[in-house]
């Protein structure tokens, strides 16, 4: 399983390409009943689809699954966001700062350099709730947005900057602990 997923998320099955049993056997040095049997559980994720003819294919990368993903993703870390926000010390404010706004961007910049503190901003949020299913739900998710890593690096300019204003948003709500208005504001992010 965590083979074909990485090989999935690494494009190296193919978005939309056919999953042959028998080449995926061969590849992997298995036979082909490991294949068959780990294929419920990748189409169960959404990392494989039906392909109509009795088959799978890995799902494609087209703008229902973006929408799918994020959609998921926006849901899932805005209720997250509300339960941390109460529980933040001002130790953990400061250390969200540092990853989140490492340097102040030029403010006609590209925004390139805000991409890894884009991801620390959500994986220090995460880092500190402490409800297991709610993290297990969002690994889940994460392994999707893993597959779309390429497209958030080709972002627009205006995209990346709107994104480290919406940061900064929300990490004012977290500030003065209002756990509402921090929801709000990712669930729109």
């Amino acid at each position: 399983f965590k083979e074909l997923q990485s090989a999935i998320v690494a494009r190296d099955l193919a978005p939309g390409q056919p999953v042959v049993i028998e080449q995926l056997a061969e590849s992997l040095g298995v036979s082909r009943t490991p294949i068959r049997e780990v294929l419920p559980a990748l189409l169960q994720r959404g990392l494989i689809e039906e392909n109509g003819g009795g088959g799978f294919r890995v799902a494609p990368l087209d703008a229902t699954y973006v929408r799918q993903v994020y959609a998921v993703r926006s849901a899932l870390e805005s209720l997250m966001v509300e339960i941390v926000a109460p529980l933040l010390t001002e130790d953990d404010l400061r250390q969200l700062r540092s990853v989140s706004f490492p340097v102040e961007p030029p403010p006609e910049g590209e925004f390139e350099e805000m991409f890894g503190p884009d991801l620390a901003f959500h994986d220090f949020l995460r880092s500190r709730c402490s409800l297991g299913f709610l993290n297990a739900l969002i690994d889940t998710v994460q392994v999707h947005r893993s597959r779309l890593l390429d497209l958030e690096h080709s972002a627009s300019a205006e995209y990346r900057r709107t994104s480290y204003d919406e940061h900064r948003a929300i990490y004012a709500a977290l500030v003065r602990r209002d756990g509402a208005t921090a929801r709000r504001l990712m669930q729109e992010h």
